[in-house]
């Protein structure tokens, strides 16, 4: 029989409860009055829609040494930068095989074309950093050309490609046809406004003859959960690590109904085991609304990739399910408390769920042929930035040896502007270059601030502290968590696009690592729409 230890599930939800609310309570957003006049905006917005698609792959992976094959999954979300060039970013990861925690995170472009009717020819690359698995991966730097065909529905297109997995310092090199599938979508932006609150109303906005405002919902959650493993559960190594597991992660909700949803999430460790553990899950929800203080029973299934940390998955295949109780605090902001169970089918992870998360409801202003039944009388912008940059650690301390020479990481950050002054920042980042840079990964998230933009708009400057977890390679990071102070700048090339340079330190609080870091990348910065 199955027993949770008394004392660590009173401490982890005592842990849960103080998240929940110093989350909610603390968010400048949430002393904001929702009383605010609403004003005409001083000029008329323009909505453009961004095409684009997510991309799910599937591919089986010859590996060296005789090891056993690995079936590699993929997701990625492309925009169509002209009708025939497409750029984009994501990541892979394994579902069989016995590379689990080996995951990459990628940048991408292409071009595809139509060839005959309902045919699309599609070539391109992709470009990453790699987490875990340093043997056979070297630095961690992936190259994966690929050119293909698929056949068109309105929905989702449906093909083949022939690809090239490659790690140049690494030992992995294999070719394949892989299954493709791509989901076209769109949502529509504006310019970015830096964080203005103005609100402003529908009729702000430029209509061409026979479209109307829609809303699409979206729900962003930070989360803190418990993996509650079974006594005497083995890790890789066959030694017993029954920790629990407790992780922090960030979750997004995208409503395709009034009620259904499709949902990501990711999350890493910051108590319970040693550093390297991250899982990423995709799947169905559904919100339920009950009739007691405008609460919802929530309920998700999905699937996703696993592994590091010891942590026995088998190929990296996770299956998940959880029931949570949503209870609203303010219009834009809700808690949800959620119970479960997550396991490995080929592996011994196999965990009773308790998660608390936060959850801030993003109601999206789109472009519709239709008339919506939503009402909305007030809107305000939301702004995004969007980084993508090399993260060079300058002294890393290794587990294994005196070595601390530099390590190269490809990152993706995205910066949600709560007000013109703060932000909130979400990071993942890869090795790709290095001695053993290849088995290490982090993911990261924090607050941040910055100043007014100086030099007739050009320069403006950061500061940002991010925690997470991370782990592989050898890097000293103990039990995680990670700290990292960082401060920058940016320099506007175009009113959307501009250059990130920043430096600071990363460190450890479990663990020798504690080392200076330089970042420098690209920005692009965009608004939604939402309804207020």
């Amino acid at each position: 029989m199955f027993i949770i230890n008394g004392k660590r599930l009173i401490r982890f939800f005592l842990a849960m409860v103080f998240f929940a609310l110093t989350s909610i309570f603390c968010h400048p957003a949430f002393a904001e009055s929702e009383q605010q006049a609403i004003t005409n905006h001083p000029h008329p917005l323009s909505l453009w829609q961004q095409p684009g698609v997510f991309r799910f792959s599937f591919e089986n992976i010859k590996m060296p040494d005789h090891r056993p094959n690995m079936d590699l999954m993929g997701i990625q979300y492309y925009a169509d930068i002209t009708p025939h060039f497409y750029a984009g970013m994501g990541g892979y990861g394994p579902v069989s095989g016995n590379s689990s925690g080996l995951f990459t995170v990628n940048v991408g472009g292409g071009l595809r074309t139509e060839l005959f009717p309902h045919w699309i020819g599609d070539v391109g690359m992709d470009v990453g950093g790699t987490g875990g698995r340093s043997s056979v991966v070297g630095d961690g730097l992936m190259l994966r050309p690929h050119i293909g065909i698929m056949y068109a529905w309105k929905a989702v297109h449906i093909g083949l490609d022939f690809n090239d997995i490659y790690f140049p310092k690494g030992d992995i090199h294999s070719q394949q046809i892989g299954l493709i599938i791509d989901v076209p979508t769109e949502f529509s932006y504006t310019n970015s406004h830096d964080g203005d609150d103005t609100l402003f109303k529908p009729k702000d906005i430029l209509l061409s003859l026979k479209n109307y405002l829609g809303v699409q919902r979206n729900d962003f959650g930070l989360f803190i959960s418990g993996y509650f493993q079974h006594p005497g559960t083995k890790n890789e190594g066959g030694t017993t690590q029954d920790n629990t597991i407790e992780l922090l992660g960030g979750e997004i909700n995208h409503y395709v109904t009034e009620k259904s949803f499709v949902w990501l999430k990711g999350s890493g460790p910051i108590h319970g085991i040693p550093g390297g553990y991250a899982d990423i899950l995709f799947g169905l929800g559904y919100s339920q609304p009950l009739n007691l203080y405008h609460a919802a029973l929530v309920s998700e299934v999905g699937v996703g990739v696993a592994g590091g940390g010891g942590v026995d998955v088998g190929g990296g295949l996770i299956t998940q399910a959880q029931l949570g109780l949503e209870f609203p605090v303010s219009s834009h902001f809700s808690t949800r408390i959620n119970g479960g169970y997550t396991w490995s089918p080929n592996g011994q992870m196999r965990a009773p769920i308790l998660s608390a998360e936060m959850l801030y409801h993003l109601n999206i202003i789109t472009i519709d042929t239709k008339p919506t039944t939503y009402l909305f009388d007030s809107l305000k912008i939301q702004d995004w930035r969007i980084n993508a940059f090399s993260q060079t650690y300058l002294r890393p301390s290794r587990n294994f040896s005196n070595i601390n020479s530099s390590i190269s990481l490809l990152a993706i950050q995205i910066d949600q502007l709560i007000t013109p002054r703060f932000f909130f920042a979400y990071q993942i980042a890869a090795g790709y270059n290095g001695l053993f840079a290849g088995g290490y990964g982090t993911g990261m998230l924090g607050p941040g601030i910055q100043s007014k933009k100086l030099l007739h708009d050009h320069l403006q400057f950061f500061a940002e502290t991010l925690v997470g977890s991370g782990g592989g390679g050898g890097i000293a990071v103990g039990s995680c968590p990670l700290v990292e102070p960082v401060v920058g700048l940016y320099y506007s090339l175009t009113p959307r696009i501009a250059l990130q340079a920043s430096a600071g330190q990363i460190k450890t609080l479990h663990g020798g690592l504690n080392t200076p870091i330089l970042n420098i990348g690209l920005a692009v910065s965009l608004g939604t729409v939402r309804a207020v």
